[in-house]
């Protein structure tokens, strides 16, 4: 069978985490919501050649990694945590890029949300 990349994007949305997050002492007292999306590319010819978990990225298991990083942390802007979460996913050897979105809902009464988008990809290997 041919080695052909097939390049495709997983897409995460709205994953649920939690974390100590902000720079006012009352955002410090207690964990607040926030949600991460993704879109995650990878090299995508294992799994559509052989309808096998080893052959993509395990987005559950990436996934609660992300809850587990995020409720440890304590960053006070939402800037350091992305680039923080962002530096946990692309340590993945299977990730060529990733989007990053960290969206805080609540954070000034006048939105709905605030967010920050991160994107990263991989040096092309020549």
């Amino acid at each position: 069978m041919s080695d052909t990349p097939i390049i495709g994007t997983i897409h995460v949305t709205d994953l649920q985490l939690s974390a100590i997050i902000g720079t006012y002492p009352h955002e410090r007292l207690a964990p607040q919501p926030l949600f991460l999306s993704l879109e995650l590319k990878i090299d995508a010819a294992g799994a559509c050649r052989s309808d096998e978990l080893d052959g993509t990225l395990d987005y559950e298991a990436l996934c609660s990694q992300m809850r587990r990083h995020a409720a440890a942390s304590r960053w006070l802007l939402i800037e350091r945590l992305a680039a923080d979460l962002m530096q946990v996913i692309m340590s993945n050897p299977r990730l060529l890029a990733c989007r990053l979105r960290l969206t805080k809902p609540g954070a000034i009464p006048q939105a709905a949300a605030i967010a920050f988008e991160l994107a990263e990809e991989r040096p092309q290997e020549e």
